[in-house]
């Protein structure tokens, strides 16, 4: 069985991730994760090096993620050509996590525009109230600019065109947690 959680950067999907994935026991797969491993597979590294050049280098010469962030996140056809280029690495590592874990929970702001979305049992959205906050949070945690977190904020789905099972507002409260319990609950029933 597939969950999949989706929604912006800093929305709170990893909290929420962490906590279903307890109270069930299913495998929480993070597709952030994934692509950061890519960073280190040699194969991965030269596709991205031969199509996108020296700026992608670091001073020490190896492809670097923020690097190849900050040139994708500021043009859409390059955003485009960067997914063309990983998208299939990313699958065949998400594959091999569904096929050994069986039960799986998928975290990850894009899903609704991969199979996954369709295939999956619940699809969960996580949205928040306030985006300058969110964007402030995501600015500290990952130790970039208010401004570059903004600009890769672009290329994300309108997650108004898709339709959830659950949709969760994250106000960075307590209520969250409460309101997130309720869904993890009644997933529990539902899957029993």
């Amino acid at each position: 069985m597939i969950i999949t959680i989706s929604g912006n950067s800093g929305s709170g999907k990893t909290t929420f991730s962490n906590m279903l994935s307890s109270f069930i026991n299913f495998k929480l797969i993070d597709v952030d994760l994934i692509v950061s491993k890519m960073y280190n597979n040699k194969t991965m590294c030269s596709k991205l090096h031969k199509t996108f050049g020296d700026c992608v280098l670091d001073e020490n010469g190896v492809v670097s993620k923020k690097l190849v962030g900050k040139l994708v996140f500021s043009n859409l056809n390059q955003m485009n050509i960067l997914n063309n280029l990983t998208w299939e690495y990313i699958e065949k590592e998400i594959d091999k996590e569904i096929e050994k874990y069986k039960n799986v929970i998928i975290d990850y702001k894009f899903l609704p525009i991969t199979k996954y979305f369709n295939i999956s049992k619940f699809n969960i959205l996580i949205k928040v109230i306030n985006d300058d906050e969110r964007i402030n949070k995501i600015a500290i945690r990952d130790n970039v600019s208010v401004d570059y977190v903004k600009s890769r904020e672009g290329f994300v789905p309108n997650y108004k065109e898709f339709t959830f099972d659950y949709v969760l507002v994250n106000n960075f409260t307590d209520d969250f947690k409460t309101k997130s319990m309720l869904v993890i609950n009644d997933i529990k029933e539902r899957i029993l």
